[in-house]
């Protein structure tokens, strides 16, 4: 890797959309790891378990009402020229999202009894209410997110997935101020800071869209491209998140709040991976030839290589991060945060390898096998760890996921056919 060779790649678009995506990602991420870190010192360590419960569900909830939506945006619009056709595209995944708005709302509220011992292993009907609410706010956020992404809007992007935390945490002080720190108040204040955002983004983005008419072009290619991922997202989404539930059916709700403190703390990484992913999409996406794919590749893998090393070597300071952000209370987590430094090195080495699967081969297929995969994995590892290791051996189950992961993902990204692209 010559210096030369990373000199001229800071200097190409693919590394100033990626520095104006990432910002924006960063400055999000590191604002809701305080806003976590807020949650965690003023509910306490039992209750930020079921704090994170809430979240978790809420995603994936989020997620399954967005079955690939964004997917969908990302993979037909930036190879689009005919402003018709992306209008269309809009208006008829907006459709697609309210449809299951109108199908999971009342499904969720009738079963919300058994969800709720599910959940959190008693009744608390109060928090199933709200969990519902921020889940709808995390979906109108990320479709409104995903417009700009696939406009190649990077800059109104980044601002609009800043200012969300910075409103967040304006309120929260507030919250804090008046001395009213529960669980419910947290959660309010999440799905206050989404809805005025994402009211003031909605200023922003055309509305042209709105009138326009859906046709049957867009109508078979989104509808043979979401299918798969349906069920690539749902089960990605159980994949992130069950880890926290088998942590609370066979431990406790304090082995959540130290698995979720530490794995908060990466929440900027995971938003770095997403953005890397949506820059990298709207390229491989107006490809044409696999030369032109496989340069690009090349260059968003020394790109995610290098932010790899760089995380690695935070594990180094594992002990005053954790002691600084949450307090002496969770110092336990410090052993989470090292494993989970290697974990997410893993996980961002494999998102140009899922990017040019996805966007350029068009092979949302085994995307959902991937994901399968990926979710049995989970639950295996999951099921022989955490009985006897805890929060411990839920993030070594990450760890050896994120391993196969890689392997299949680097072998699939560079010798899968492609379906006919475009």
């Amino acid at each position: 890797m010559s210096i030369n060779r990373i000199t001229t790649f800071f200097s190409t678009q693919t590394a100033k959309d990626s520095f104006i995506s990432v910002s924006g990602q960063i400055t999000a991420g590191f604002l809701g790891a305080i806003y976590y870190a807020l949650a965690a010192r003023n509910l306490g360590l039992t209750n930020f378990g079921i704090f994170s419960l809430v979240v978790a569900t809420a995603t994936i909830i989020k997620d399954i009402i967005d079955p690939g939506i964004n997917a969908a945006l990302l993979r037909f619009i930036p190879g689009e020229s005919n402003q018709h056709q992306v209008h269309s595209y809009i208006k008829y995944t907006a459709f697609i999202k309210l449809g299951y708005f109108a199908l999971i709302i009342p499904l969720f509220f009738l079963f919300q009894r058994p969800l709720s011992l599910i959940i959190f292993k008693q009744t608390t009907l109060g928090l199933i209410p709200l969990t519902l609410a921020l889940s709808l706010s995390f979906s109108l956020g990320f479709f409104l997110s995903g417009i700009f992404q696939s406009h190649r809007r990077f800059v109104a992007d980044a601002i609009f997935t800043a200012a969300q935390p910075v409103v967040r945490l304006f309120l929260i002080a507030i919250l804090i101020l008046i001395r009213f720190t529960t669980i419910q108040s947290f959660l309010i204040v999440n799905i206050a800071a989404y809805l005025i955002v994402s009211a003031i983004a909605l200023f922003i983005i055309t509305t042209q869209f709105l009138s326009a008419r859906i046709s049957l072009h867009t109508k078979s290619r989104t509808r043979a491209f979401l299918p798969p991922m349906i069920v690539s997202t749902a089960a990605g989404t159980l994949n992130d998140r069950i880890n926290l539930y088998l942590t609370n059916y066979f431990t406790t709700t304090n082995q959540v709040g130290l698995l979720s403190s530490a794995s908060h703390l990466f929440t900027p990484t995971r938003q770095i991976a997403g953005s890397l992913s949506n820059v990298f999409a709207s390229r491989f996406s107006s490809y044409s030839t696999p030369k032109q794919a496989h340069t690009y590749l090349q260059k968003a893998l020394l790109l995610v290589s290098l932010l790899s090393l760089g995380l690695l070597s935070t594990s180094f300071f594992a002990r005053p991060i954790i002691s600084l952000i949450y307090g002496p209370e969770f110092l336990p987590a410090t052993i989470l945060f090292r494993l989970y430094t290697l974990a997410f090195s893993l996980y961002l080495l494999q998102v140009p390898f899922t990017s040019i699967l996805l966007y350029f081969k068009g092979r949302s297929d085994l995307m959902a096998a991937l994901s399968f995969f990926q979710l049995f994995l989970t639950i295996v590892f999951n099921l022989i760890l955490i009985p006897n290791s805890g929060a411990q051996g839920a993030v070594v189950s990450f760890i050896l996921v994120q391993l196969a992961s890689l392997f299949v993902t680097a072998a699939l990204g560079f010798f899968t056919p492609s379906h006919h692209h475009g």
